[in-house]
């Protein structure tokens, strides 16, 4: 069975005596018998520390990394979506593609559960992070832990469609990434609503409404630690993604739905998931 966390979750503080502990979150959130015959005195010093600076928010937590997210693509879905015949030669081709594909996809996330330090009217503090945006406030209002994230395809992906030549074939290479993409994402925020029991679940992008401008995705990283050193994502000067079949973002536990495209007025996005809400802004925002 697929571990809904990476096992490489951990979390680190320097205890008295400037000892330095390593423990599991598991280890802080579900150990509560003291067994001294099987671990010393300290590890318990340190297990109740941690407890305590954990409830506090004081303590950081590590960022966890899933290496194993699926890849796996519908290929009538994605046929249908490039409006091709499944007995046609170019239905043919894109399946080949996608058999290339999927003996190369290594899709990854790369997240931590992260605690909001302070709110302001339009902006809030995520572990010493400030990032402005009023509908990002607002949407927290009523939570006090998040899990800042970033998904990707892979580079392997990206190596691998850069050499296919053709234009139309680079498109169908590229629908068949975005395609691998949601597939991964999908069963991130499965996995993540799954393990930490959050329910209903939202997610806000920087630069996905004016309100949030993309430059926010530096803070955002590094809120989130080393983003290209774990799972191959960097930034460009302009705050792009590479690979550019990434997402980043900031998910929280939510009773109210909220898409991004609810605010969003832009008409004909291939990639809307809600309709546009013109008075949502003056109802909840201003």
């Amino acid at each position: 069975m697929t571990p809904l966390i990476s096992p490489q979750a951990a979390i680190m503080f320097s205890g008295h005596n400037t000892n330095t502990f390593r423990f599991t979150e598991q280890e802080l959130t579900q150990v509560d018998i003291i067994d001294l015959k099987k671990e010393s005195c300290q590890y318990w010093q340190g297990i109740g520390e941690g407890k305590h600076r954990l409830r506090r928010g004081i303590l950081k937590l590590e960022p966890i990394i899933m290496s194993d997210l699926k890849s796996d693509i519908n290929t009538t879905s994605l046929l249908q979506s490039l409006r091709l015949d499944e007995s046609s030669d170019d239905a043919k081709t894109v399946l080949g593609l996608v058999e290339e594909a999927m003996e190369l996809a290594k899709p990854k996330a790369m997240f931590k559960e992260a605690f909001i330090d302070e709110t302001g009217n339009d902006y809030v503090v995520i572990d010493g992070f400030r990032f402005k945006s009023r509908v990002l406030r607002v949407n927290l209002s009523e939570v006090h832990r998040v899990f800042p994230y970033v998904v990707t395809a892979g580079r392997e992906l990206e190596e691998w469609s850069s050499g296919i030549d053709g234009m139309l074939e680079q498109y169908w290479a590229d629908q068949i990434k975005e395609f691998i993409l949601g597939t991964a994402y999908n069963d991130f925020i499965a996995r993540l609503t799954a393990a930490y029991g959050l329910g209903t679940t939202a997610s806000m992008n920087p630069g996905s409404l004016e309100d949030w401008p993309i430059s926010e995705q530096r803070k955002l990283f590094s809120l989130i630690g080393d983003p290209l050193q774990g799972i191959g994502v960097e930034l460009t000067d302009s705050c792009l993604m590479v690979p550019a079949k990434s997402i980043s973002g900031i998910r929280y536990a939510t009773e109210i739905t909220y898409e991004n495209c609810q605010l969003c007025s832009r008409e004909n996005c291939p990639n809307r998931r809600a309709p546009y809400d013109p008075l949502l802004w003056e109802q909840r925002y201003k």
